[in-house]
């Protein structure tokens, strides 16, 4: 019995761990993609392309990461 009751602990600790990572690497590639999409934009506004170019990479690689972590996680999710 204790050895049933310290398998569903550590399972649970290893769920709550690893969903908190994922949370986390999910919210900041979105802030990521956010905030260069914001930046770019007003660059772009203020005729300044050489800055809005790197802002606008920042956005791609942040909407990619968040569209790949979607995909992993819908993967994941249909597997188990």
């Amino acid at each position: 019995m204790i050895l049933a009751v310290q398998s569903v602990s550590s399972q649970l600790a290893d769920l709550a761990l690893y969903a908190t990572i994922t949370a986390l690497g999910v919210s900041l590639s979105f802030a990521l993609a956010l905030v260069g999409t914001v930046r770019a934009s007003e660059a772009r506004r203020a005729q300044r392309m050489a800055s809005a170019v790197p802002w606008s990479l920042l956005a791609l690689l942040g909407y990619g990461a968040f569209a790949a972590l979607a995909v992993k996680g819908i993967i994941v999710v249909t597997q188990k």
